[in-house]
């Protein structure tokens, strides 16, 4: 079994008012770069070695809105995404945290990947991205 991994980006960050509109599916063929993902959606901020002022990860705000939310009978809509497939709270990471592996071999190596990273480093450093597993 593999887990399958959809990036959200952040469109609007407002507390009261998120969503992402972009949904960016990755090819999960590379274990490692799923792990070194998830536990990077797991770090906090003093444990980095520069100063920030923001946190680098942490769970999506009340009311995040997606494209990939789903109904009670199992379809997807746009609506509110509190969890994701596993029942598990969706967590999110800085672009810049994902910016780091732009060049791991799961990234270079895969083309589907390649192009949510082009999208992702587009993206200003503290922007966030939500981490939907399925």
């Amino acid at each position: 079994m593999s887990l399958d991994l959809t990036l959200l980006p952040f469109n609007n960050d407002f507390s009261n008012n998120s969503y992402s509109h972009t949904v960016l599916p990755l090819q999960t063929n590379s274990r490692d770069l799923m792990e070194e993902i998830e536990r990077l959606s797991h770090v906090e901020s003093n444990s980095i070695e520069f100063i920030t002022d923001e946190n680098l990860s942490g769970e999506v705000p009340e009311g995040f809105s997606s494209y990939i939310s789903n109904t009670d009978d199992g379809d997807t809509k746009y609506g509110e995404l509190k969890e994701d497939a596993y029942g598990k709270k969706i967590r999110w990471v800085r672009a810049s945290v994902l910016q780091g592996l732009t060049h791991h071999d799961g990234v270079t190596r895969n083309p589907l990947n390649k192009q949510a990273w082009g999208y992702i480093n587009a993206c200003p450093p503290n922007t966030r991205v939500a981490l939907y597993w399925s």
